[in-house]
């Protein structure tokens, strides 16, 4: 998996788990726009959350592809962005409403989506 497409696949606010438009409802969550400061710490938070995001797409894609009916994609899709905002909950320093900002800032901003991926590449190898 490359870091652009990690990164693609996760900072856009949490797109619909396996589809590629943005999660309206979760969208929805994060309410009215809030300005978070980007910090060091808080770039880092995003990263982390947004590999944890990535890695929950790729786990369900063969499931979502495999899937029979639009009922059965629903409930797949329902299944992991519950998955993917407790993962975001789990990381320390960030909220899902703080993610979602976060990703639609990077999306609008060259500078902060690339300062974005190199943390993310970075992340990535001290994983492996």
């Amino acid at each position: 998996m490359t870091f652009s497409r990690i990164f693609t696949a996760a900072s856009v606010a949490f797109g619909l788990a396996l589809a590629a438009p943005p999660s309206v409802a979760l969208a929805q969550e994060a309410g009215a726009e809030a300005q978070v400061e980007l910090t060091d710490q808080k770039v880092d938070a995003f990263a982390l959350a947004a590999l944890d995001v990535a890695r929950i797409q790729e786990k369900y894609r063969p499931d979502y592809a495999a899937a029979k009916t639009d009922a059965d994609k629903r409930a797949l899709v329902e299944k992991v962005n519950d998955e993917m905002r407790q993962a975001v909950k789990a990381i320390d320093g960030i909220s899902v409403e703080e993610y979602i900002e976060i990703g639609r800032a990077a999306s609008q901003n060259e500078d902060l989506s690339k300062r974005i991926i190199a943390r993310i590449q970075e992340l990535g190898v001290e994983a492996q």
